[in-house]
């Protein structure tokens, strides 16, 4: 039974939340499947596409560090409003901005800005309405209404496309503002305006204060960081350079073009499944062990020549993934949760280590796929997933504690 911070019945809370962001993210995924073919029309560059379309994962590499400084103690109301308003932004330079490069570098820049914001805000209502003892079961259903969303916005982005860009654009302004809609109803009713998060003492820490907490919190939490950038790597992957091998194989069976969507779906059902499930052996071992499965399982990419068999195997690279994610984010909310004032910084140190994986992972992905092929480079990236995975399984303490005394010496 899920307990509440308040007088609503928190499965209501949070599935008011989850409707909210499966809407941004049903937004978001036919922003993803449109924007690189725009983009790419404008420029008429695969690799200046590329560049343009990495430049959103270094902007969110800087609102990792930047937020958790100028936005000191906001709710998670704070962070879901501007969110959808910066989302807004983002098809609405596409539709009224001058069709010119620097234009195609606001709209990345915004969209890693609104990527981060929807970050926050997800940490944010889980650290503030789920108690701790259920934040695998509420990061389960929020991957679930996450990935449903990234599995069925290209199927309609598609669609979209064959008429014209603008409609794509529109249609997701459309979803956006019954998004927002839904988030001012949001406010009204589960929001109380005397929570505990506003009656803190506002606390400014200066730059030099900001870099050294992330020190800190990084000697306690490296694993869970490492472990983030290897599993968002191998995320960024398929989506670059697993969307040319899905073209290839669809080219030998019209199989090949469900890829993506084997990758993607088992973990909307797998997010479900987690509300049901406690594993005895803790969040950090379980997102280690699922991990490691996961990259022997795509270890074996290179082995394989049957679609079939390459649509399963994928299967299971996305079950693992699946019950991975929500376990390793549920341990991230768990020591949000202990941190209090500073857990904004640990929210920004953890979306950093994951804006890197998608700066570098498609970088890496693609450099392997030019010597090895795109099998070959999944396999590599599965290889060093599995290795990485049993590496921290055994240098990862059973009990990570926050340094709060350290952290309070810190003004």
């Amino acid at each position: 039974m899920f307990f509440i911070r308040g007088k609503k019945p928190q499965w209501l809370v949070l599935l008011s939340f989850a409707v909210i962001s499966f809407l941004i993210s049903f937004a978001d995924a036919i922003m993803s499947y449109i924007s690189p073919i725009f983009i790419e029309a404008q420029v008429s560059s695969t690799f200046i596409m590329g560049l343009i379309f990495a430049f959103s994962s270094v902007v969110g590499i800087i609102c990792d560090i930047v937020f958790p400084k100028i936005f000191t103690n906001k709710s998670h109301f704070f962070f879901l409003k501007v969110t959808l308003l910066s989302a807004i932004l983002f098809p609405t330079t596409f539709l009224f901005f001058p069709q010119h490069i620097m234009t195609l570098f606001l709209a990345m820049a915004i969209w890693g800005v609104y990527f981060e914001l929807n970050m926050f805000s997800s940490f944010q209502f889980v650290n503030s309405y789920i108690h701790l003892s259920e934040h695998t079961k509420a990061w389960g259903i929020l991957q679930a209404f996450h990935s449903g969303a990234y599995a069925l916005g290209p199927l309609l982005a598609v669609h979209l496309l064959s008429s014209s860009f603008e409609l794509g654009f529109t249609a997701v302004l459309f979803f956006l503002g019954i998004a927002l809609f839904l988030t001012l109803f949001f406010r009204i009713v589960f929001i109380n305006p005397h929570s505990h998060r506003n009656q803190k003492k506002e606390l400014h820490k200066s730059w030099i204060s900001e870099f050294k907490v992330w020190k800190i919190l990084f000697k306690s939490v490296w694993p869970l960081l490492a472990l983030q950038l290897i599993v968002s790597s191998v995320d960024a992957s398929f989506w670059t350079i697993g969307a040319l091998l899905m073209q290839s194989l669809s080219q030998e069976s019209s199989l090949g073009s469900f890829l993506l969507t084997a990758y993607i779906l088992p973990a909307t059902f797998v997010g479900l499944f987690l509300t049901k499930l406690t594993l005895p052996i803790g969040k950090k071992k379980t997102a280690l062990i699922c991990s490691a499965l996961a990259g022997v399982a795509l270890g074996t990419y290179v082995l394989l020549h049957s679609v079939v068999v390459i649509l399963v195997v994928t299967l299971l690279v996305s079950f693992f993934m699946g019950i991975a994610v929500p376990e390793m984010k549920a341990t991230f909310e768990d020591y949000i949760s202990r941190l209090k004032d500073d857990g904004n910084e640990l929210i920004g140190l953890q979306g950093s280590s994951s804006s890197f994986a998608y700066v570098i992972g498609p970088i890496v992905a693609t450099f392997l796929a030019s010597i090895i092929g795109i099998k070959g480079a999944f396999s590599l990236l599965g290889i060093s997933l599995a290795i990485i995975s049993l590496g921290l399984l055994f240098v990862t303490p059973k009990k990570i504690r926050m340094p709060q005394r350290e952290l309070n010496e810190i003004l």
